[in-house]
């Protein structure tokens, strides 16, 4: 489906730090669209941080100002893919600089988190912290917070299939949380699936994803047109 353009193999990901090694256990069910309807429709998704969105690409480049410039591959009829990208910080200084931006364009930029978010070849998404130039592992337009706003699911396409983390806020910092399933440790969601060789797991493309308790949420998943019921609960 996707395929993951060559920025990753030039700049490192930062990832929140691990709270531990132990994994957290997800436990993750088939369920119906009525089934999933009905969650939707008796819960509500708290979001406590209502995050602006730009994505108007000149109004986005005007508040980034001379923080940023851009080379446009004009090779292209359509979208005006980047050819190369630099940042600078507040001071004028280089903090990042990309000659490689194949088949790269705008998303949307996030003044609160000074965030700038693009899309790449197949799809796949490349998240930018302006503050510091570096590459972050998630994507911030698509947190989903627990009712209690202590736990979050992060997702990001990276150009195969949709990346899942589980984030924890303790003491004010999140924190990334290893866990599994009982197919073991996955980068990904994994959605269960029966085929003629039996039972097996793939990564799920996570679409519509809602929580429904401080430790549940029901999601659908767009690789299999199916719907799904996942639970947290510690090892």
């Amino acid at each position: 489906m996707k395929n993951r353009c060559y920025l990753l193999a030039l700049l490192p990901v930062v990832a929140l730090a691990t709270q531990s090694p132990d994994p957290y256990l997800i436990t993750t069910k088939a369920i119906s669209k009525t089934e999933f309807d009905g969650y939707i429709a008796q819960t509500k998704q708290q979001k406590p941080h209502q995050l602006q969105l730009i994505l108007n690409e000149q109004k986005a480049y005007q508040m980034i100002g001379s923080r940023m410039a851009v080379v446009y591959d004009n090779q292209y009829e359509q979208n005006n893919p980047m050819r190369s990208l630099t940042l600078f910080d507040a001071k004028g200084q280089q903090i990042y600089h990309n000659e490689q931006m194949f088949e790269c364009g705008f998303d949307a930029y996030l003044p609160q988190l000074d965030v700038l978010a693009l899309i790449c070849g197949h799809e796949s998404d490349y998240i930018l912290d302006l503050k510091t130039g570096q590459q972050l592992d998630y994507n911030p337009r698509y947190l989903r917070y627990a009712p209690n706003g202590q736990w979050r699911i992060a997702t990001w396409e990276n150009g195969q299939y949709t990346e899942f983390a589980l984030h924890r806020q303790l003491e004010g910092v999140w924190q990334s949380v290893n866990y599994r399933n009982a197919k073991g440790k996955y980068q990904c969601m994994a959605a269960p699936t029966t085929d003629d060789s039996g039972e097996s797991t793939h990564c799920a493309g996570m679409g519509l994803t809602q929580w429904v308790s401080n430790d549940a949420w029901v999601f659908y998943d767009w690789v299999s047109d199916g719907y799904f019921y996942s639970q947290l609960s510690e090892k």
